[in-house]
């Protein structure tokens, strides 16, 4: 699948040492699910499969369209044809890759499918409160704000506030 700047295609073994390496870095992880760096093998195993996506847990490498370098992954999680709804995960990586628009694509991108292919109506999303960046390209992407979880997370030794935002079918862009 084609975005502007991105293309979205399964995840394969061989995704397995780029986001090893990401997931060694402090700063990617900041603000994933990730408590502990995860080892290579971990990683592989997880893998595994990946490239079989299904209804229910689509993933997706993130590769640039102009460069072909695979800068992270995107995935929707929990999906069932009868809520047809869906929770984005999203990791952009690669430090280089930051700031330049590619979250917000893999974003619209990844929801056009999950409109338009799988049928969903709703993809949601939970993100820390002070991840200022990741909120503005979910709100570029045209997620809304829902509501916060006060001390939703525990992470680096405090809690976390996280912000629920939600976009519907008939707001995606077209």
């Amino acid at each position: 699948m084609n975005g502007d700047l991105v293309t979205l295609r399964p995840m394969d073994p061989g995704d397995a040492a780029a986001q090893h390496r990401w997931f060694q870095d402090p700063d990617v992880t900041r603000y994933t699910g990730f408590r502990y760096p995860p080892s290579l093998t971990a990683i592989e195993t997880r893998l595994r499969g990946a490239e079989d996506s299904t209804f229910a847990n689509p993933r997706f490498a993130i590769d640039r369209r102009d460069t072909g370098e695979t800068i992270g992954y995107v995935a929707l999680r929990d999906v069932t044809p009868e809520s047809r709804a869906g929770e984005l995960d999203i990791v952009i990586g690669e430090r280089s890759a930051w700031n330049l628009g590619f979250g917000t694509d893999a974003t619209r991108t990844i929801c056009r499918y999950a409109f338009r292919t799988l049928g969903l109506h709703r993809v949601h999303l939970w993100v820390f409160t002070e991840n200022a960046a990741a909120i503005r390209a979910y709100e570029k992407a045209g997620f809304v704000r829902e509501g916060v979880a006060r001390d939703r997370w525990f992470k680096h030794g405090r809690w976390h506030d996280c912000l629920l935002m939600g976009l519907l079918a008939d707001e995606a862009a077209p």
